[in-house]
């Protein structure tokens, strides 16, 4: 299997087996069942190598040099000829094109994006690119960069697609022949959409080269690997030879699932995505490349991802102000804003990240609303939130969505003291205010003075003069009761009058 690793991880490893080196600089020569069992290290001024030949018949190459840290193993027999190992990489078959498809559930109809890894398929000779609806064989691919260009270091993202016009889709690239020359053939690999809305695309360049393998022999006491000199054989103690083997040959002799993704310098999937393999490999003729480049130079436009969830975050964030601006202006268009915030809220995999945003709007139209004496409209905003964003705020611990949540109930009150609906209190006390709710700590003055008035509207005199109480201490002035008509049933009430003193 390739496997790159970290730089700080085959620092680390390089640093183990340097220590033994330097602790140890000179081992007495241990009888092993070959006399090739050991570690040879190469050194220049800017790079090292080292070989790790284990008495299991496994090996480790590494690799520092510059930006290129390489770990490379496999497995290793002796020549019939004698005085000869044969060192074999092992690794595990990946596609040449490592594809990642998610669903990242954009707003408004259903599309498809296409995103391109730039920096991995600058590595492939002319890569090209095809959608289809049906199965059948495209007869022009497009090429995805011009040829004249190959260093490509961001994201680029096609227009977004209709799932209908791209169920299929190749991707594909000149095989190069000897000495690295690109040939006449292109290979072409084919995939099949199951749904996915998002589709990331890359390049395997390692996976796009033969396997290595070496030839090691001795001239006398100096290891050769296919004629270059290597170094000179040093014994490993039991604690080095076991971290090669956790360290390298373990992780790279074993099926690892996840090969693909690490090849693209992804530790680990994003959440909610997976491999794709292609249904089909082939070959074809290179003349079948035609068109202008998918992408022809560095454009805001063109490396946007549309399967970056922050970007589509941003965006969102960005609709929903503008829509909020406008329907806090012209009332029709408050309709359009309810519907935008419906459907961000359906999006499982970021209404939370919306939810400040969504309740701090909602809090702020409503009162608005209810100023301007338009009920009929404020109760469609209460209703929306209540069943579209409350059910995603509800248990949520933040403050200002907890507060804006208070706002909410606050304002059904009013709503409830124009229409005396009756099922506006099983949903202000039910499900906005919840059984958690006290009065007495409760720091939204204006909801505790609104619900005297709900007390006072329903006769419940107990629950009135707490409330009373609570509003008094939060700064409700006496005269502000006195003048409210809700309380005037209790106007000569001696417990009442006592209450807002």
């Amino acid at each position: 299997m390739e496997h790159i690793i970290k730089s700080r991880r085959l620092f680390l490893f390089c640093f183990v087996a340097n220590f033994f080196l330097l602790a140890n600089p000179v081992f007495a020569e241990v009888s092993t069942e070959s006399a090739f069992v050991g570690m040879y290290t190469q050194r220049d001024v800017d790079s090292q190598a080292q070989l790790f030949i284990l008495d299991d018949k496994t090996f480790c190459f590494t690799f520092t040099g510059g930006s290129l840290d390489l770990v490379k193993a496999g497995r290793w027999e002796e020549d019939a000829a004698g005085g000869i190992i044969r060192l074999n990489e092992t690794r595990v078959e990946q596609p040449l094109y490592p594809v990642i498809v998610t669903n990242v559930d954009r707003l408004g109809p259903k599309m498809v994006g296409f995103n391109f890894d730039g920096y991995s398929l600058s590595e492939a000779y002319s890569p090209v690119f095809a959608v289809s609806n049906s199965a059948a064989l495209p007869t022009k691919f497009r090429p995805i960069f011009p040829q004249n260009v190959d260093s490509w270091s961001s994201t680029y993202a096609l227009p977004l697609l209709a799932p209908d016009k791209a169920v299929y889709f190749f991707i594909g690239d000149v095989e190069a022949e000897t000495m690295g020359r690109p040939g006449e053939k292109l290979r072409i690999a084919q995939y099949k959409l199951e749904g996915e809305d998002a589709v990331r695309i890359g390049f395997n360049k390692r996976q796009s080269e033969p396997p290595y393998k070496f030839k090691a022999k001795f001239d006398g006491h100096v290891l050769y690997l296919d004629r270059d000199k290597f170094g000179v054989r040093k014994s490993m103690p039991p604690e080095l030879v076991s971290e090669v083997r956790a360290q390298c040959i373990v992780p790279i002799l074993q099926d690892q699932k996840s090969a693909g993704a690490a090849d693209q310098g992804e530790a680990q999937l994003p959440k909610n995505a997976r491999l794709l393999t292609p249904i089909k490999t082939f070959e074809l003729d290179a003349k079948q490349i035609a068109g202008e480049p998918l992408f022809k130079g560095e454009t805001k436009a063109v490396t946007t991802a549309t399967d970056d969830l922050e970007t589509l975050i941003e965006a969102e964030r960005d609709s929903l102000k503008s829509a909020f601006d406008l329907a806090l202006k012209n009332s029709k268009k408050v309709d359009d804003y309810l519907r935008l915030a419906k459907n961000i809220a359906e999006k499982k995999n970021r209404i939370e990240t919306h939810l400040f945003m969504l309740t701090d709007e909602f809090a702020n139209l409503l009162v608005k609303t209810n100023v301007k004496g338009d009920f009929k409209l404020a109760r469609k905003i209460f209703n929306a939130f209540v069943d579209n964003i409350h059910p995603a705020a509800a248990g949520m611990e933040n403050k200002r969505v907890n507060y804006n949540i208070s706002v909410m109930a606050s304002q059904g009150i009013i709503l409830y003291g124009i229409q005396k609906d009756p099922a506006l209190p099983n949903i202000i006390f039910g499900k906005l205010l919840g059984k958690d709710f006290d009065i007495k700590t409760h720091k939204n003055g204006t909801l505790v003075y609104n619900l005297a008035c709900f007390y006072a509207l329903t006769n419940d005199k107990e629950n009135l003069l707490v409330a009373v109480g609570q509003a008094r201490v939060r700064g409700t002035p006496t005269a502000q009761f006195m003048k409210d008509k809700d309380f005037s049933h209790y106007r000569q009430d001696a417990d009442f009058l006592r209450a807002v003193k």
